[in-house]
Order: C-alpha cells, then structure tokens, then sequence
C-alpha cells in the first residue's frame, strides 16, 4: 500500500525525535552525549519534557540569517532514564560504549556539512572531535558519533563542498567543515524503524504560508497502514520551539567577515 503525506519541518522533527530514541545505535549505547543545536534541543524535550531546552542551541537559522548562541550550556549525558548536565571534556571516560550526538547544517547521506562557529574554528565540534585543532580534521572522537537530520537538509553530493579557512585565518565562523560521521539518522530512518516502511522523497519547498514542506510516498503492507497513519496523525501540528531574536551579546556583533547583528534569544 502507497501512503502519500506531507510534514513540516517541525513536524518532521518530531517523527525524527520518535525514532532517534528507538534507534539500536541509542538503545546500544552505555551512555547518550547529546550536543547543544537546536535539533538536540528537540531530541532532548521529546524524551524529558521538562529539558531546559532555552539554552541549549548553539546556532540557529532564522528567516534573516543564521546566528551563534554565546550563552553557554553544557552537553546533556543521557544514561538509562536519566540526563544530567555535563560538559564533554568533563567526560574523561567516554569511549567505543558511548555515543556522541551532534546534528550539522547541511548532508548528502554519508558525508556531514556543519559550520563552525567558535573563534578559532572549532569550538563543539573540536569538543568531540580534539583532531580539529590539531591537524584540522575531524578524527579523534574515542566514541562513534551520530548525526541527526532532517531531509529537508539534503543536498547532493557535487555541492557539498568545503569553504572558508582554518583556525585563525577569518576569525569568528570561519569555516564550513565537511566530513564523514560514524552514523546519520533522518525522519526517513525513523519511519522505517516505526513502522517498517520506505520512505520517498518525492517534493519539497516552501507552502503557500511561507513554510517549508517535504512530501513522502512510503510503501507498507496494508496491515502496517494504521501505524503509518497513527504515527503522522502524532506529530501532525507540531510546533518548533519557540526562540526568540535578540541583539547578539559581546564581539559576535562587530565579527569582520560581516556576520549578522541579531541572533537567537536563549
């Protein structure tokens, strides 16, 4: 059977939430480090609602341009039904059990597009990945690392291309950082590991009220249909978390490359 429906982007994070705790990856894992962006805040609400999520994006796009949190915020170390606020060099033991999440800004299915947002070039990512300041790569982890996304960040692979420079050269968001992460898992892997259904992309772009859509085809046995159904009827109507614009605080203002005055609010 042919099942033919249309999410949003929040919508589609949330089906992308659902799945992500249900994934074997997670399931596996000793303990879960979850990474400040936006979508790990989502990840984190759908699992403890009460996650203080204000403060734990890192850069978020917004319709002006795409702006970098300066307010700090540890790393949330999820392990069994637990979460607790902890940085990730403050996590001396983490090894092959555990399993690092940092979600980026643009994929082709196996390689990672993510900007860099730290003075010198690295900051979160040169958290979990020590070979960024050292050679510039993103080698080192001692765990594997996930990366969750939404389809709508898919691009081809002819354009996933690096840009900028490395460390000092630019200053403030230097650089445009490609690489390959251990795993990605986008709402399409969700709905598969949901119900059991393939799912297609077969349209995306904006709706008429100015939001971004993708359209599936998911093919499923009549007998997987209502869980199909049940699970779009879920998240259909979901809202993005609400963040709000605010000057940005301190040097990120008067950045040389002529990045944007007004940033994210958490």
């Amino acid at each position: 059977m042919l099942v033919q429906f249309s999410l949003n982007s929040a919508e589609a994070r949330e089906l992308l939430a659902l799945g992500f705790w249900q994934s074997p990856a997670v399931k596996a894992a000793r303990r879960v480090v979850v990474c400040r962006s936006s979508t790990g805040a989502a990840l984190m609400v759908a699992r403890f609602p009460d996650f203080p999520w204000e403060s734990f994006a890192a850069g978020v796009t917004l319709s002006q341009g795409v702006g970098v949190l300066r307010k700090p915020a540890p790393e949330a170390l999820v392990e069994g039904a637990q979460w607790t606020p902890k940085a990730l060099p403050e996590i001396t033991d983490l090894d092959a059990h555990d399993l690092v999440v940092k979600s980026g800004n643009v994929y082709d299915g196996r390689r990672v597009g993510v900007l860099l947002g730290h003075r010198e070039g690295y900051g979160t990512m040169g958290r979990i990945y020590p070979g960024l300041g050292a050679k510039g790569e993103a080698t080192g982890c001692p765990a594997p690392v996930l990366v969750p996304m939404l389809s709508e960040k898919l691009v081809p692979s002819a354009v996933l291309v690096p840009s900028g420079y490395p460390d000092h050269a630019l200053g403030y968001a230097s650089r445009y950082l490609v690489y390959q992460p251990d795993l990605i898992f986008d709402e399409r892997d969700a709905i598969k590991l949901l119900v059991g259904g393939e799912a297609l992309i077969v349209g995306r772009g904006a709706s008429v009220d100015g939001v971004s859509v993708t359209t599936y085809h998911v093919s499923v046995p009549e007998t997987s249909a209502g869980a199909l159904f049940a699970l779009v009827d879920s998240v259909k109507g979901a809202d993005l978390l609400p963040f709000e614009e605010q000057d940005c605080v301190g040097e990120p203002a008067g950045c040389g490359w002529g990045g944007r005055k007004t940033w994210a609010k958490l």
